[in-house]
């Protein structure tokens, strides 16, 4: 009994730290996305919202869920969210976050477990419980790359980070929260 007890522990802790996961568009996701936006941002989901990409990763204990939404008009958006949050005008290059050109003197997305975006390779292997699964991947349009934008890192804790990328000529708003374990 002694022997069971000593397996399911190095099974539990393994399944812990050695798996990895990544959901994007399912079902549930899409449906959570506007409350889960409201709540990470505290701002209120644009009405003329478009969701373009909603995904969850996981990497052994460490988490990050993304949104991604279109909104046709993104100028009141924005003057909501400047007048909450202190956002800083930059220039990102998802997924080269090089700090020459951030302007921001190192590199705010350090913190976060990004999405699985702007890859050579649109599979991506994952090992969720007992298998190892294959996931396509999806590059939402107008988001690799250089682009002008403004960011806010809305919480930073010691193992947690919400940030939110606004690409203004895109239209597009992006939130993202990460766990660290």
């Amino acid at each position: 009994m002694a022997a069971f007890f000593v397996f399911i522990s190095f099974w539990g802790v393994f399944a812990i730290f050695g798996g990895s996961d990544y959901q994007a568009n399912t079902d549930s996701l899409k449906q959570a996305a506007p409350e889960l936006f409201n709540e990470l941002s505290k701002i209120d989901y644009p009405e003329n919202a478009e969701l373009m990409h909603a995904s969850v990763s996981t990497w052994g204990p460490n988490m990050g869920e993304d949104i991604l939404i279109k909104v046709e008009n993104i100028d009141p958006f924005i003057a909501i969210a400047t007048n909450q949050y202190d956002f800083y005008k930059m220039t990102m290059d998802f997924p080269n976050n090089d700090r020459e050109y951030l302007g921001y003197g190192y590199n705010p997305f350090q913190e976060t477990l990004g999405p699985p975006f702007c890859r050579e390779s649109k599979m991506l292997e994952v090992k969720p419980h007992y298998f190892k699964l294959k996931r396509k991947l999806v590059d939402p349009e107008n988001f690799c790359g250089k682009r002008e934008v403004f960011y806010s890192q809305l919480k930073r804790e010691v193992e947690l980070s919400v940030l939110m990328v606004i690409f203004p000529k895109e239209g597009l708003v992006w939130l993202n929260r990460s766990n660290w374990f």
